[in-house]
């Protein structure tokens, strides 16, 4: 046959098989997609840890919570308490009214152990305990706080207005187990003008 006839140079093929893949083809091969579960696997964690972080950077950074200005559960859940303990200079420990329970209640202030020998009271119910529209002091607890050393000056009397405005049974319910802890000696409740307000307003709370 006349002329030579160019023979294509090809790539010898390996004995054991065909020749792995190049790095630019293993490069730009199509990835398969993660199942659904690993993805939330991986999100999870992720997105909890960015929180926990902001969360902690917040309280570094001495930023209060929501809770520490208002309640968003008014009062329905034990978690958001009415009252707080604080220890002053001295390291007494004392009980004082959450700061965004200070629209609802009066300002109370007691020891967290009750003084040997002290009757405590506490007084529960809505507006009227709390004594609006005027203050503590002409309400009936602060009757009562005048009144009772008078008629037993035997007793060292402490009368503690944890009346609520606004608040009826269903929520004074709640307070009553909180105070519950302080060792009361007696509770005085006056109640049921709020039953069908709070009936209309947070129908779906209780």
């Amino acid at each position: 046959m006349a002329g030579s006839r160019r023979r294509l140079a090809t790539k010898p093929r390996s004995p054991t098989g065909p020749d792995p893949p190049s790095e630019s083809q293993a490069r730009n091969r199509p990835r398969a997609d993660l199942p659904f579960w690993k993805k939330l696997a991986f999100a999870i964690p992720t997105v909890l840890g960015i929180l926990l972080a902001l969360e902690l950077v917040l309280r570094a950074c001495g930023v209060p919570s929501a809770t520490h200005r208002r309640d968003p559960f008014a009062g329905f859940t034990p978690q958001v308490p009415h009252f707080q303990v604080e220890t002053e200079a001295n390291g007494t420990e004392v009980v004082t009214v959450a700061p965004n329970r200070r629209e609802t209640l009066n300002d109370q202030r007691f020891s967290r152990l009750k003084p040997p020998g002290t009757f405590r009271v506490v007084c529960l119910g809505g507006s009227a305990t709390y004594g609006r529209p005027f203050f503590d002091q002409t309400s009936f607890a602060g009757w009562l706080r005048a009144l009772l050393p008078k008629a037993d000056p035997s007793r060292k009397w402490e009368v503690i207005n944890a009346g609520a405005i606004s608040y009826a049974s269903y929520r004074i319910k709640g307070l009553m187990a909180e105070l519950a802890r302080y060792d009361p000696d007696v509770f005085i409740g006056y109640t049921c003008e709020n039953e069908f307000l709070e009936r209309r307003i947070y129908a779906g709370a209780f």
